[in-house]
């Protein structure tokens, strides 16, 4: 079985392996599963107008609407600033080739904030606020019914617990996805942080969601900190019919 990025390899499916980190792996028998389904591993290059250099990358994203894929806004952007359009997202992605029936791909639009994008260094790098680093692609048809999708909620509490899935680089090169609950330990207006597990590369982009399946926040960063969706941004794809 051909396998991307890495040799083929038979893995034992018949219990959840406990991995480092406090992350437990998901059978790929569960993929076609709420909420696993919604979750996707987004994947992409670029040249970076900086270097010149074409680059590739992997995150994570998740399904919020029927053609509404919520990520970090770095997972968006080059160095220089410039967004990244090509790129895939597979939903219930194995790691083995030829067998997603969910991709996205030819984004319709981005949504973002422009305070993300504080300026240009004098070396023509991007310099970013994390206050601000949520995005949002849409795509050009629908990808998952709308009963199967992730709700959203803005109101979180140091205390609460907090689940998330993603596609973590350091554990199955990133090929595989990944579940692990945590705690809220920190909240301000835009950024709320959480203890009790590991996060790594490949996870940025990651639904941050509550036991009743309402996503409240996205992973962006090392350190598990996260961008919440508050209220004005709940509002926003409310009425403009995203979610």
């Amino acid at each position: 079985m051909e396998r991307d990025g890495i040799d083929s390899e038979v893995l034992d499916e018949g219990i959840e392996p406990y991995a480092s980190g406090n992350r437990f792996l998901v059978p790929n028998a569960n993929l076609k599963e709420f909420p696993y389904y919604t979750v996707a591993k987004l994947m992409y290059s670029g040249q970076n107008k900086v270097n010149g250099n074409t680059l590739n990358y992997t995150a994570t994203g998740f399904a919020l609407g029927e053609r509404l894929c919520a990520t970090a806004a770095h997972c968006i952007f080059d160095g220089a600033g410039n967004i990244i359009t090509n790129f895939k997202a597979y939903y219930r992605y194995n790691g083995v080739k030829g067998t997603y029936s969910c991709i996205g791909q030819n984004p319709e639009k981005f949504i973002y904030y422009e305070a993300y994008k504080k300026g240009i260094s004098s070396g023509g790098e991007l310099i970013r606020d994390i206050n601000y680093d949520i995005a949002f692609v849409v795509w050009s048809k629908s990808i998952v019914s709308k009963k199967g999708c992730l709700g959203a909620a803005s109101d979180i509490k140091v205390n609460n617990t907090l689940n998330t899935l993603g596609y973590p680089s350091d554990l199955k090169s990133g090929l595989r996805l990944y579940r692990a609950t945590g705690t809220v330990s920190s909240v301000s207006d835009l950024r709320l942080s959480y203890v009790d597990f590991s996060t790594a590369g490949g996870q940025s982009g990651s639904p941050l969601y509550n036991d009743a399946y309402q996503a409240f926040g996205v992973h962006t960063h090392a350190g598990h900190s996260g961008r919440r969706i508050d209220y004005g941004v709940l509002s926003w794809l409310q009425s403009n019919g995203y979610i």
